[in-house]
């Protein structure tokens, strides 16, 4: 059996939790993507197990059964799959994940990792869980799986890791709209970039089924709410995207309109204790999903002043 099939299922459980304006990072040309591979003598106490395999396109679909859509829709250029051997047989998979723009990076890795684990030094950023350890640099999203979170294995993790990021040339910022989204009064616990229906519908249940077809979008999750903002080329295209994004939510069976002032600002409940509130701005759709408790009147005016704010300023 190979290791990369052997470490399957747990390479599922990371990719299954994706199925959330370009940033300013560095797009410095670098290696290509099967040089990023540590190769035999350059991690200590590692060695690469086989050839490294590289996939492009909708060759991707043969590496991640079931989450491919969502690398497509930030816009996929390559991946890079390979498996090394430690002491005892120990075993790490290898996945490099090359994407057209540092922003797209950013907006995988927000999906990659659940916000609970430990947050390394490494690249623009990285975050190591149990036994995953995922890494975002540039263009570039790095995920290691290995076989248990013994303390070999996450050393093992951590230097390869690290081996592929000093390889990688460049650095990416996260996007602009989301330090817009985040730059309030509190620190959301977890933030999303996203480019499509896929990544948004992901984060946010009431979008599910809803085509809100906006440029980018971003969002801020708080304990008791979460915030968004959606982006359009310009104010027509919103508001005529606001209008139908509307009347969709409206047909659902599952949302009760409670709420309309002057069609620029719309609220619907669920009737199961989730009030979704909605504001049309310049060009941007903003949304506050919220448990009933939340003041969601306080709180979209808050987001809609900051989104006003930062176009008044020139910040996009």
């Amino acid at each position: 059996m190979t290791v990369r099939r052997a470490i399957t299922l747990a390479a599922a459980v990371t990719t299954g939790a994706l199925v959330l304006a370009h940033c300013g990072g560095s797009e410095t040309p670098g290696p290509t993507i099967t040089d990023l591979a540590p190769t035999a003598g350059q991690v200590v106490g590692w060695a690469p197990l086989g050839a490294a395999q590289v996939f492009e396109g909708d060759d991707l679909f043969q590496l991640i059964n079931g989450g491919a859509e969502i690398y497509h829709e930030f816009g996929f250029r390559r991946a890079l799959s390979g498996d090394y051997v430690g002491a005892e047989q120990r075993l790490i998979a290898l996945e490099v994940f090359e994407m057209e723009d540092t922003a797209a990076a950013y907006g995988v890795y927000s999906f990659k990792i659940s916000g609970n684990g430990r947050s390394l030094e490494l690249g623009d950023e990285a975050m190591l869980e149990d036994y995953y350890l995922n890494l975002r640099r540039g263009r570039f999203v790095v995920t290691l799986t290995a076989m248990s979170a013994d303390e070999d294995s996450v050393q093992g993790l951590v230097q390869i890791v690290r081996a592929v990021a000093e390889k990688i040339q460049g650095n990416g910022e996260a996007p602009a709209i989301v330090a817009e989204l985040a730059a309030g009064d509190r620190t959301p616990e977890r933030t999303f970039y996203v480019r499509g229906e896929l990544a948004l519908g992901t984060v946010a249940p009431f979008a599910v089924g809803t085509r809100f077809g906006m440029t980018e979008g971003a969002a801020a999750r708080f304990s008791d709410h979460t915030d968004f903002i959606l982006r359009y080329p310009d104010a027509d295209r919103a508001r005529q995207q606001f209008g139908a994004v509307i009347g969709e939510l409206g047909t659902r069976s599952s949302l009760t309109p409670v709420e309309d002032v002057d069609g620029e600002s719309v609220m619907f409940t669920d009737g199961e204790g989730t009030q979704v509130r909605l504001a049309l701005v310049d060009e941007a759709i903003v949304v506050v999903s919220a448990v009933e408790t939340v003041d969601t009147d306080g709180t979209l005016e808050e987001l809609v002043s900051r989104v006003t704010g930062a176009a008044a300023a020139g910040e996009r």
